[in-house]
């Protein structure tokens, strides 16, 4: 089982989900495409019924497999774009160390609205290292995967402040002095 999970993680789910984006416009193509060349056609010279006010048209065997086939495909398609899009998420939410259980099952109930959420809540509680490029909580010191220093400290107050502040938040002492 646990050999399954990291080979279902090693993938590159970015370009997954491109290429099941790409498969499902042609999809989409190809229904209108049938539509509009074989259906709408033959629906005019097809069998027609009144019942009282509604005309029911018959269409022919081969318009009724062929719409099943590209329905089929297109759910298909789309039922892999989605658990893809959320294990992409996990990934995102893993790599950010966000509870990742919890953005893949928000993945799956809402999709691209949990992607919109992920992204707000970690910009408001991780920040990248500028030396590794992980995420690491924004109140950190110290950047626990590269050691690099995040936050200067007042020789004055003891505050700590964002690297690159000309000055402590705290008693307002020139950290440039430092």
């Amino acid at each position: 089982m646990n050999n399954f999970k990291e080979r279902l993680l090693s993938k590159d789910y970015g370009k997954t989900i491109r290429n099941l984006v790409i498969a499902m416009a042609f999809v989409a193509i190809v229904s209108v495409l049938f539509i509009v060349f074989f259906a709408i056609p033959e629906l005019r010279t097809a069998n027609t019924y009144c019942l009282e006010t509604a005309i029911i048209y018959e269409p022919s065997r081969l318009v009724e497999v062929t719409s099943a086939i590209l329905g089929l495909c297109a759910i298909i398609l789309f039922t892999l774009y989605w658990i893809a899009f959320s294990i992409y998420l996990y990934k995102k939410a893993k790599d950010a160390d966000i509870i990742p259980i919890l953005w893949l099952f928000l993945a799956l109930y809402m999709n691209i609205f949990a992607l919109f959420a992920f992204l707000i809540v970690r910009s408001i509680i991780r920040e990248k290292c500028p030396e590794c490029q992980r995420y690491v909580k924004k109140s950190d010191i110290y950047c626990k995967y590269c050691g690099k220093e995040l936050k200067i400290k007042c020789h004055e107050c003891g505050e700590y402040a964002e690297k690159g502040a000309e000055y402590c938040p705290k008693c307002g002492n020139d950290l440039e002095l430092r």
